[in-house]
């Protein structure tokens, strides 16, 4: 499928991007040492600028989200403005960071390295170029050209280093102007779009804003502004970040089940509990800075109060066959509760290697539809928050589980599926469970 895919792009849609294909079983030791591709799972797929690499997120291998994503970077990484209309029209981009360079003209040799810096880190950080001393005022840039600063609404540009040192261009270089950006851009909220999903990682608690600028772009800012407020009493936090969100960016909106049109709102995800929190919004938890910033403390503690994501429970009739499905709600009693070997697949539907395992996963439970000590079922990663011992277990689809009923029936700590997903190796797998398990 990935063949597929990649000879389309290289043949008729990107002509001028060069497309590669690598073993990864051939890289050896440096794919373990993460140095220099900086590859930590097989399938991965890099996109590389000047010989920088950029993880392609929030597509995966949907061949969608891959081709807008590189029809995005196909455009020019910086955008002109001449005018305070302009900037204007550009305000959806001026929530968060943005690299503004002052100077007469787009060209020199600080031009090519602050252009060569906005092609490293388009899609995740807006790059403006500015003429016009009284747009370059506006951003609160009132040094001589040239200058080059890092502006956020409501704080004081952030210039680098000096204006002076912009005049030294022979002892500067692209990486200067890109580690002075990756140094700054880091604000009190951040936004998280299908470039820069990675960027969650940064704490594992998270608090985000879920707004929609285009349908209630008022209501939206006044969250914003009220979570910065939140924001500014954990700057020196490592265990929680603050973000936004918008409806432009509706992959992610799925991923937390997050309705699009309940937006503006605010959700907690701690990514090691794989729990979305919403905040209540209810007399005792009034939209303001305080209330907000109790509730945010629940979720830092790991006490948060929120209902898991759980699909409807299939009726008796709809899970009569083989392949038994379990939700959320079900788990426990389906799963924990079965009086044999239990085998669950979590998969997403649109996965496509989770595609490609069904037909066989289907057989498997065909092969064991008449043996009741046996339980071969699927759950719904995208459909279900996923149990909460199991939140950092599974890390990936499809991810294939066992557990074994008995004395010790290692409920907390399931064999996870690890060989060719063939039916042989499945069967092979679920008769391992069937052994006694022997107490210590």
């Amino acid at each position: 499928m990935m063949d597929q895919l990649m000879g389309m792009m290289a043949g008729t849609l990107f002509p001028d991007i060069y497309f590669a294909k690598v073993n990864g079983t051939l890289l050896g030791d440096k794919v373990a040492e993460n140095a220099p591709y900086n590859v930590l799972h097989f399938p991965s797929m890099k996109f590389y600028v000047d010989m920088f690499p950029r993880d392609i997120a929030g597509g995966g291998f949907n061949a969608e989200a891959l081709v807008a994503f590189l029809k995005a970077f196909m455009t020019s990484p910086v955008t002109a403005i001449e005018t305070r209309q302009a900037k204007q029209a550009q305000a959806g981009k001026l929530r968060g960071a943005a690299v503004v360079f002052y100077s007469p003209e787009a060209k020199g040799p600080m031009y090519d390295l602050f252009y060569k810096a906005a092609r490293r880190y388009q899609l995740m950080v807006p790059f403006f170029h500015v003429t016009n001393p009284k747009v370059a005022s506006s951003f609160g840039i009132v040094e001589e050209a040239p200058a080059l600063a890092l502006v956020r609404p409501s704080q004081r540009p952030v210039l680098f280093p000096t204006p002076s040192g912009l005049k030294q261009q022979a002892r500067l270089a692209v990486e200067d102007v890109a580690q002075w950006v990756e140094l700054n851009r880091h604000g009190l909220v951040d936004e998280i779009n299908a470039a820069n999903l990675v960027e969650m990682y940064r704490s594992p608690k998270l608090v985000l804003a879920m707004v929609d600028f285009s349908r209630d772009e008022h209501a939206s800012d006044k969250l914003l502004g009220l979570l910065r407020s939140v924001a500014k009493r954990y700057q020196e936090s490592r265990e929680v970040s603050f973000h936004f969100v918008d409806t432009s960016f509706g992959q992610f909106w799925s991923i937390v089940k997050v309705p699009q049109a309940d937006a503006p709102c605010i959700i907690g995800f701690p990514i090691d509990m794989g729990t979305v929190y919403r905040y209540p919004k209810d007399e005792q938890n009034p939209l303001e800075v305080n209330a907000v910033d109790r509730w945010v403390k629940t979720i830092i503690a790991g006490t948060a109060q929120g209902q898991k994501r759980s699909a409807p429970a299939p009726t008796a009739a709809e899970n009569a066959k083989p392949l038994k499905t379990v939700t959320l709600e079900t788990f426990d009693d389906m799963v924990l509760g079965h009086q044999g070997v239990a085998l669950v697949k979590f998969y997403s539907p649109s996965c496509p290697h989770c595609v490609a395992l069904a037909p066989t996963y289907e057989e498997l439970a065909a092969a064991y539809a008449d043996q009741k000590d046996v339980l071969i079922a699927q759950y719904d990663g995208a459909a279900n928050d996923l149990p909460s011992q199991l939140a950092t277990k599974v890390n990936g689809y499809p991810t294939v589980m066992r557990w074994s009923a008995g004395p010790k029936s290692v409920q907390t700590t399931p064999a996870t599926f690890k060989g060719a997903r063939t039916l042989e190796e499945l069967k092979s797998f679920v008769e391992e469970g069937r052994k006694p398990v022997k107490e210590d």
